[in-house]
C-alpha cells in the first residue's frame, strides 16, 4: 500500500479575558491582547497561505471568535464544532484523526494548550527535536506537521509525524 500524505495543522485560540470562575471559563471572550496577537497570525497567514479541508473547532467562546476571524482566508473550508475539544485528551484528539476520510489531507484543530502540547508530543519523535522539550503551545501559536500514512488518517500513529513549523506571535 502506497503511503499518504497528511498535514495536521495545530492552532491554540487566541488568548481569553481573565475570570475568577471556572465555570465561566468556556464563555470567556477573547482579550484585547488576543485580538492583537489573532491580527499577528493574520498577517503571517496571509505571507505564509494554509490550505485546510476541514477544522475541528471548540465551542469555546475564545476559540469560535478565533475561528470567525480565520475562516476568511479559508471560505471554503468546512467547520465542525466539538463541545468536547474544550477539554479532551491527547489521545481522543488522536482517535478523532483518525475517524477523518482518507480523501482529506489538511486538517486543523483548533482548541486549547494542554491537549495540542500532548498531542504534539504524542504525533512526534521526541529525540529529534529536543528543542521542544518544555514545548508550551502560547494563544494563537499555529504548528504544521506532515505525516506519512499507508492507511490514511486511520493508520495514524504515535511519534510518526515531522515538525514542519511553530509560528507563535
Amino acid at each position: 500500500m502506497l503511503k499518504q500524505e497528511k498535514v495536521l495543522y495545530l492552532l491554540r485560540h487566541a488568548g481569553g479575558r481573565r475570570t475568577q470562575s471556572f465555570l465561566m471559563d468556556f464563555e470567556r471572550p477573547l482579550s484585547e491582547q488576543g485580538k492583537k496577537r489573532l491580527v499577528i497570525l493574520s498577517n503571517y497567514l496571509k505571507e505564509h497561505p494554509i490550505s485546510p479541508e476541514i477544522i475541528f473547532c471548540s465551542k469555546a467562546k475564545r476559540a469560535r471568535q478565533t475561528c470567525s476571524v480565520l475562516k476568511t482566508y479559508f471560505p471554503q473550508t468546512r467547520i465542525v464544532y466539538h463541545d468536547y475539544l474544550y477539554s479532551v485528551s491527547e489521545h481522543l484528539l488522536l482517535e478523532l484523526l483518525n475517524l477523518v476520510d482518507d480523501s482529506i489531507s489538511h486538517i486543523l484543530i483548533l482548541g486549547h494548550e494542554t491537549s495540542l502540547t500532548n498531542l504534539v508530543y504524542l504525533l512526534l519523535k521526541k529525540e529529534n527535536y529536543p528543542e521542544l522539550k518544555s514545548l508550551h503551545v502560547t494563544p494563537c501559536t499555529l504548528i504544521r506537521m506532515r505525516l506519512s500514512v499507508h492507511s490514511g488518517w486511520g493508520g495514524l500513529n504515535y511519534q510518526k509525524a515531522l515538525l514542519d513549523d511553530i509560528f507563535s506571535p
